[in-house]
This record gives structure tokens, sequence and C-alpha cells, in this order.
């Protein structure tokens, strides 16, 4: 039996692995590890959707080469003017790709031509169309709704008859259309209808995300799929100390690690200092760092957060963080927060516990359980509950000791070996 592990949102990424990338990157390089032991039973291939067609790729396919902006050098004024142009044609086309099939499998094919050229100019052979046979395993963790997903989904269960492992992270876009501005919420009704169709098994991270599909389900009067619960890993991430001077703050710092976007509640902590501000001990408070992206409709945040000079100093934004930065970042934190609105899981959390960093969280959706219940959590919008709390847990070291006792005594991480292993024992 072969298992194809799809990867096309690994091959198209550009920046920093998060979220949903760091998912795929992690769970197969752990899948991968635990094939060694058995591959003559097990023949583990990789592949990527383009065009409407599957190609086999190397295992290297998945390395993602993150672009630096501060490292591309700047054009002349003509060719600005002409990136600018090919920029605000390239937005519109990915629109219409959010919203037509037909546009979607043109965007698909454009990259496809793209790369296969790139590949012939660096001396390589294209890709050979992937063979998948009638009974081979398919597994597909990715963006899946940013492709053809209507045509990735149908070839794969009628035209090759194999049977497809996906993975649902979350349902927000469609049980919280308000956090995701920019997306098609119709688009993504029809994503989940055709994702739990033609699944053999939906994988879910948490006891809430099973919960939420389920009852979405139930509410539309649709057949339930068959779930399985794997729970994210958190494995202790590797420090790095080469070019930490650059990266980290000199004075202490708290701890945040998400894309900056409506739906993580960056706002609650700018109102959380806006209102400290005028405290008498404000200044010895830490610096907030953000660690992320800045996402969709975040920009009036950032905006007050530039112009209001009382507490510019104390946020601090870095967008291009390695894995290996990250683990300093969390090792040199003095804790960490997460008041994100609703979560799938909330991998972020569980990775700064395995390290024995304190972490004050939201209470919603999955976050209770990536903590393990070793997190302090509170209402995203009971911003008093989140002012003492920070305040406390920053200006008084024995609360903050006690809560750093309790997790390294009680705190079980799990690991991406043991979400593999849930993964294989399923397969079998």
């Amino acid at each position: 039996m072969t298992t194809w592990l799809h990867i096309t949102s690994s091959y198209t990424w550009t920046r920093p692995a998060v979220g949903v990338i760091r998912v795929e990157q992690k769970l197969f390089a752990a899948l991968a590890s635990q094939n060694l032991h058995d591959p003559v039973e097990n023949d583990l291939r990789y592949c990527i959707f383009m065009g409407g067609e599957f190609f086999e790729v190397p295992a290297s396919a998945m390395e993602i080469k993150p672009q630096n902006p501060d490292e591309v050098a700047r054009p002349g004024l003509v060719m600005g003017m002409l990136w600018a142009f090919w920029l605000a044609v390239r937005a519109l086309w990915l629109r219409l790709a959010a919203i037509s099939p037909v546009a979607a499998r043109a965007f698909q094919k454009a990259k496809a031509l793209r790369n296969r050229r790139q590949q012939i100019k660096d001396g390589h052979q294209p890709w050979p169309v992937a063979r998948i046979k009638p009974g081979d395993t398919f597994i597909s963790v990715g963006h899946d709704w940013a492709l053809d997903f209507s045509s990735l989904f149908r070839k794969v269960t009628r035209e090759y008859n194999a049977k497809l492992i996906s993975f649902c992270h979350d349902l927000i876009p469609v049980t919280f259309p308000e956090y995701c501005i920019g997306t098609d919420q119709q688009k993504m009704v029809a994503y989940f209808d055709e994702l739990f169709a033609h699944s053999s098994v939906v994988l879910c991270n948490s006891i809430c995300t099973e919960r939420d599909v389920l009852e979405y389900q139930a509410n539309r009067n649709l057949p339930a799929p068959k779930t399985l619960i794997v729970p994210l890993g958190c494995d202790v991430l590797q420090a790095n100390d080469v070019a930490e001077a650059d990266l980290l703050p000199d004075e202490d710092f708290i701890l945040y690690v998400s894309t900056i976007e409506r739906r993580k509640n960056h706002q609650l902590l700018y109102n959380v200092y806006a209102e400290l501000s005028a405290h008498p001990d404000f200044q010895r408070l830490p610096t907030i760092c953000f660690v992320g992206m800045q996402g969709w409709r975040v920009e009036n945040l950032m905006d007050d957060i530039a112009l209001n000079h009382k507490v510019s100093h104390k946020f601090k934004v870095l967008p291009h963080v390695t894995d290996a930065q990250l683990g300093s970042l969390y090792r040199r934190a003095l804790f960490c927060v997460y008041p994100s609105y609703y979560e799938g899981w909330g991998l972020p959390v569980s990775e700064a516990l395995a390290l024995g960093k304190v972490v004050i969280a939201s209470d919603a959706g999955a976050l209770p359980e990536a903590s393990g219940g070793f997190a302090l959590h509170l209402g995203p919008y009971d911003t008093r509950a989140w002012r003492d709390a920070i305040f406390r847990m920053a200006m008084d070291a024995h609360w903050r000791q006690y809560w750093e006792s309790r997790i390294a005594t009680g705190f079980q991480p799990n690991t991406w070996s043991n979400a593999a292993a849930i993964l294989l024992r399923e397969m079998r």
C-alpha cells in the first residue's frame, strides 16, 4: 500500500511556517520518521496538486525557504510601478479564485507552469505525474480550501478510488464569520461539505473541534463523518543563539505568538496597556512582543499602537522568526499570553507550557484542552480581568513562580511522534 502525503501548502509557502503549515510540516515529518521502521509495509510518497493534476515530488519539496522582505532588493521607479501593477492584478486574480472554481483552476495551472519552467531552468526534470492507485491512502492536512478542492477530493476518491484522510483544524470561517474578514463563507461551506462527504476519516485536533464538526452536520441534517482526535504535538523547540542580540528585547517581555488578526484579539492587549499607562508602575511592566505577520483588517490597531506614545514603546512586532529563534523567545519570555476569541486548538499555548512558561489564555474553544488546565484562563472580552492578571503576573514574582511550579510538576506535553502514532494505528 502506498501512502501519499499531500504537501501543496508547504510547497507553495514562502513565509515562516505558522498555523496549518506548521501542523503539515511537523505531522508529516513525524510520519516519515516512524515509517522508517517499516518502509516495506508503508510506501510513503509525497505529491502536490497543480493545474488539476497530482505530481509526485521528493520529500525535500516540503522544505520552506522563507523570503524576508528586508533582504529583497528594492526595484527602480519603473520596475516598482510594474511590480505594483502586477500585485494589483494578482490580488484581483486571487479574489476571483476564492469565489470561482474556474479561476481557481486557472490559478493552479499558472502555478504549475511556473514551477515546471523553474525546474527545467535549474536543470531538473519536471515532477512526474503521481501514480495514485485504488486502495492507496491519501493524507491531506493543508490549505485545501485555497485550491480547487472539489476537483482534488473527487479525483482522489472517485477517479483513483483511494482512501482520503483529511484534517479539520476548525470550523471558524463558517461558525464565526465575523472573525474572518476577506473569507468567502459560502465557499467555505462548500469546502466543508466536500471534505466531510469524501473523507474516510476526518482528523480533528481536539474534542472541541470534533464536537463542532458533529454539531455542524447535525444542524444541517447531514450525516456525521467518521472522526479521529489527533492532539497536536508541542515538542520543545531548540534555542538559537545566532543573532539573538538583534531579535530579543533587552528588557523583560511578554510573548504572544500568533498572526496579527481580528480573531486573535491583540486589541485586548493594547486596551490593557492603554488603561495601565496611567498607573505609577507602568514603566516597570514588560514589553509585549507580537510574533507573527500582520493579517486582515488590523490597520487601525497598528496605527493606535504607533500613535499612542504613552504605550508604543511597550510593543514590539517580530514578523519573521524561525523555529529556532522562536525557541529562544519562548525561553526568554517572562510569560506568554493568548487572548484569542476562539481556537480549534492553540498550539502556542501548549508549546509555551512545554517549555515551562506561564500562560494567560482565553477560555474559548479548545484552549483549555491545549493547556491541560495548566494555564490561567480568562474570558476574551473581560478586559479588567486581563488587566489585573497581566499586572500581577508581571509584578508578583512569587505568584508567577507558583504557576511555573504547577506547570513543571503537572503538565504532560503531547508529541508529534504520538500524533503520528495515532494516525498510523487508524491507517492499519
